[in-house]
């Protein structure tokens, strides 16, 4: 295989494609690069965020459809650097989370995180020739032995192995294998956090587009400035979530007192219907009028998960013992 030698990577800035079946933007979490059998092509899922379109800077205001969507991208090393040749974005799909090609490289198997989907693309045209849907909360690995797919649906804590010899129907699920003895998270933390990512419920999004992870994927944030003046806030960067729920109120501008005031924001820009009942909505629609807190287990388990969220890392730039002395003092 080819190995693309390390470099910044040249991603385009696409504008001008906002509709239901695309948006502008960049690619983010780019977390895997999968070379195809032949070591030709070096592809990269993603998730294509709009960091381009709103009312200040276009005049138009984002939509469910037009925030966030799956996408992936084809690479290649060119004078030191990483570019992008291919780009292809995915109708009603979150966060491409993983992939993996045939043996032959025809086809690739590609992972929705909050979808929980399984989609199989022809790998030139991109054109679905198949796909598994239910493969887990939370899918971020696949593997293929042969005839049979490996799915690690992470928030599941399960590997589930499928057998894709025909993709004309549904493939048949072969085994479901448990991947930890032991939960380390409390059951609500693990819930909320299961709630975090999934795209596919009604409540959360509008047919899978967008989740809490599609902007803050591990609790983390894209660093990426979105136009928000439709929801009165003006160019926001999104930062990571550790630590924040311990110094309300959130946001830059202090406009929701708890974590369950997201509620707005899921009903509001993400399509999804919510997790409050009409009548306690139209009730307590206010971020910072009546508490939302104890009116729903689902967004009471979202605070709490949030809440569990309190160690921040490292820095990344290494200090001196002088500075770090005064950052102790302080």
């Amino acid at each position: 295989g080819r190995c693309i030698p390390a470099g910044p990577l040249r991603e385009p800035v696409q504008t001008g494609l906002d509709s239901d079946t695309d948006n502008s933007g960049v690619l983010s979490f780019l977390d895997t690069l999968v070379f195809t059998p032949d070591g030709i092509r070096a592809i990269a899922p993603a998730v294509k965020a709009n960091n381009v379109t709103g009312l200040y800077r276009t005049d138009t205001e984002l939509t469910s459809q037009t925030t966030a969507r799956a996408a992936l991208a084809e690479v290649f090393a060119e004078e030191g650097a990483i570019v992008e040749s291919v780009r292809h974005s995915f109708d009603d799909r979150d966060y491409a989370s993983a992939l993996v090609a045939t043996e032959v490289g025809d086809v690739l198997y590609l992972a929705f995180y909050g979808a929980q989907r399984i989609v199989a693309v022809d790998a030139f045209s991109f054109d679905v020739v198949g796909t598994i849907a239910n493969v887990g909360i939370g899918p971020r690995g696949v593997a293929l032995d042969g005839e049979r797919l490996f799915v690690w649906a992470e928030l599941e804590r399960q590997v589930r192995v499928y057998d894709v010899t025909d993709l004309s129907a549904e493939p048949p699920l072969l085994a479901a294998i448990d991947t930890i003895d032991d939960e380390p998270l409390d059951p609500e933390v693990l819930r909320g956090k299961q709630i975090f990512a999934s795209a596919v419920d009604p409540r959360m999004s509008r047919t899978s587009y967008l989740s809490c992870a599609s902007c803050h994927l591990d609790g983390e944030g894209d660093n990426l400035v979105y136009d928000f003046t439709q929801r009165g806030e003006g160019l926001r960067n999104t930062i990571g979530l550790h630590g924040s729920a311990q110094h309300l109120p959130l946001h830059w501008s202090g406009n929701f007192d708890e974590v369950q005031d997201f509620e707005g924001d899921i009903r509001r820009h993400q399509g999804g219907t919510g997790f409050l009942s009409e009548t306690e909505w139209s009730e307590r629609s206010d971020p910072l009028g009546p508490a939302k807190a104890g009116l729903s287990e689902e967004l009471d388990a979202l605070a709490a998960y949030v809440t569990s969220l309190t160690e921040i890392g490292a820095s990344p730039v290494e200090l001196t013992e002088a500075e770090r002395s005064q950052g102790e003092a302080l």
